[in-house]
């Protein structure tokens, strides 16, 4: 999908660049993951089955009448469901379970002491501690109820589930005990209103009918039993109901993978760099007058790295680096040629710089030279970055004089061509900073020796290009961009930060002459055989 909704091709592009940043950030979170499910509490789930019998005699009624086919409804399941979560089932449960004796129930050791010796207190926080481990539910649109304990004991989840279908049944019991009672003490005050009432006090055939019938119902007294019956005891379960690790691992392994995407796409979009030059040129508002693709030299494990470009010994070529290097050549002559117009004796002074290091201005800046000493223009090359000096190592020039030598008076201001190296490849001449300077150097760049220099080069030379360190990262370039006529900031694709290349571009701003012509161009572009989007550009190449 392009344009204005989700472009796949470009998430995909983001995640196989960071590729490894999305696995670590998905190995971190799934170790995470791992300890946490490691370090939650084990409980084991036991459950226990109860039939309910629809059918239900009544202890007054003197015949037994079915109920019509169909006329038992789903209520009286549920009633017995919420009979089995009272008050009173739940007392009894603490009751036969021994939930009082238990010291992980109270929260404390507790001496054993008979139920009824138990104070409120006890019977409270044992109520409250089962309540939440106990659930009852129906069994789809059966009659059958399930009551599940679940604690961190098999054993005392086998005993609570039992004991609850326990306390169920004897309440059911008890109930029909308590009715029987009731209609005998009904019956009984009816007889001795039958006895007493002259009108009726020979009605001794009713009387023998009461009595008759209390004395059925006291002989029923003692043969009561629950409507509901026990399906299947709470085995002791063997296997902890949660955590349930492979579940968990499912969920913590798709939840990693969403999150490290996640990241990944919030890491590239923020610090991940311009993965296109219209990326760049939309964020700074300046036309990318060239890109310098990519060149694949080597592979290490199973990823790709990039290496010097192949025209470096041979730019006479017909690669699309060459032809991305002269159409740089193209775009600053034309800045050069619409900006302030020099002095008619003086050559024109370019700076090679970049946001961050290794964006690959050294070679770029050395390629440029050669592209120009290609013209018949007269080059020098000069290698201002004093920390970290590339040039002479590029061009395979052994170490000797140089511009750090220069800059401290270690030679007379007039014998410039002690510093002077030809490039064995061009002739162009080059001014090299061999060895490495850890110590402060910008004093010396803008200095007054660094200017005769630049001045005199100017005078003596068509083109002077400077390489710089890094503007983003030292003030080096800054103090040098005052001697330029343009310059060329380098940005490496998809690993430069937007911040960086604005935070550059505002130095170079500020530091170089009013209207100083700042270049963009992007190197380590991808090469075509890996983007095909940038194939034909690369054909005539």
């Amino acid at each position: 999908m392009q344009g204005d909704g989700l472009d796949i091709g470009a998430i995909v592009d983001v995640l196989r660049r960071r590729a490894r940043t999305g696995l670590a950030i998905f190995a971190g979170l799934m170790i995470l993951a791992v300890v946490i499910i490691l370090l939650l509490p084990t409980r084991y789930a036991a459950t226990a089955l109860v039939a309910v019998d629809p059918s239900r005699i009544e202890p007054l009624q003197l015949e037994f009448a079915a109920p019509p086919l169909g006329s038992v409804d789903a209520a009286r399941v549920e009633s017995e469901v919420e009979i089995i979560r009272s008050v009173p089932t739940l007392l009894r449960i603490v009751d036969l379970a021994n939930l009082l004796e238990n010291p992980d129930v109270l929260g404390r050791p507790v001496p054993i002491v008979p139920a009824g010796e138990a104070t409120s207190a006890d019977w409270a926080m044992a109520m409250e501690w089962l309540v939440p481990r106990l659930r009852i539910e129906r069994r789809g649109l059966t009659y059958i109820i399930a009551i599940t304990a679940e604690t961190a004991s098999p054993a005392l989840s086998a005993q609570i589930a039992n004991a609850a279908a326990q306390a169920y049944l004897e309440g059911q019991v008890a109930a029909k005990r308590q009715a029987l009672t009731q209609a005998l003490d009904l019956l009984g005050q009816r007889r001795s209103e039958l006895g007493l009432s002259p009108a009726i006090g020979g009605d001794v055939v009713g009387m023998n009918r009461l009595t008759q019938r209390m004395s059925d119902l006291e002989g029923q007294l003692d043969l009561q039993v629950a409507d509901s019956r026990i399906v299947a005891n709470a085995p002791m379960p063997l296997l902890p109901s949660f955590p349930n690790t492979r579940l968990l691992l499912v969920f913590a392994a798709i939840s990693s993978a969403v999150l490290a995407i996640a990241a990944v796409l919030a890491v590239d979009a923020y610090a991940g760099g311009f993965h296109s030059q219209e990326e760049l040129e939309s964020a700074t508002g300046r036309e990318v007058v060239s890109t310098l693709p990519a060149t694949v030299t080597r592979r290490s494990g199973w990823k790709t790295r990039p290496g010097p470009p192949p025209d470096l010994d041979n730019f006479d070529g017909h690669s699309a680096y060459a032809e991305s290097l002269r159409h740089l050549r193209f775009r600053l002559d034309r800045a050069l040629a619409t900006g302030a117009p020099p002095d008619a004796e003086r050559g024109r002074v370019i700076l090679m710089t970049s946001a961050l290091p290794q964006e690959g201005k050294s070679i770029s800046a050395l390629l440029l030279a050669r592209a120009y000493g290609g013209m018949g223009k007269k080059v020098l090359l000069l290698d201002a970055d004093l920390r970290t000096p590339a040039i002479g190592r590029l061009m395979g020039i052994a170490g000797g004089t140089g511009l750090h030598d220069y800059l401290r008076g270690k030679m007379l201001p007039d014998r410039i061509d002690a510093i002077l190296a030809a490039d064995p490849m061009t002739g162009i001449s080059v001014v090299s900073g061999f060895g490495v300077h850890r110590q402060s150097v910008e004093n010396l760049l803008a200095g007054r020796p660094m200017a005769q220099l630049i001045q005199a080069a100017g005078r003596a030379y068509d083109i002077v290009i400077i390489d710089t360190p890094p503007v983003g990262r030292l003030v080096d370039a800054a103090y040098l961009a005052r001697f330029c006529d343009a310059a060329v900031l380098l940005v490496r694709w998809s690993r430069t930060p937007q911040r960086d290349v604005l935070r550059a571009l505002d130095t170079m701003a500020h530091a170089g002459r009013p209207n100083l012509p700042v270049l963009l161009a992007m190197t380590e572009y991808p090469a075509a055989q890996h983007f095909p989007q940038i194939r034909e550009e690369n054909t005539y190449a």
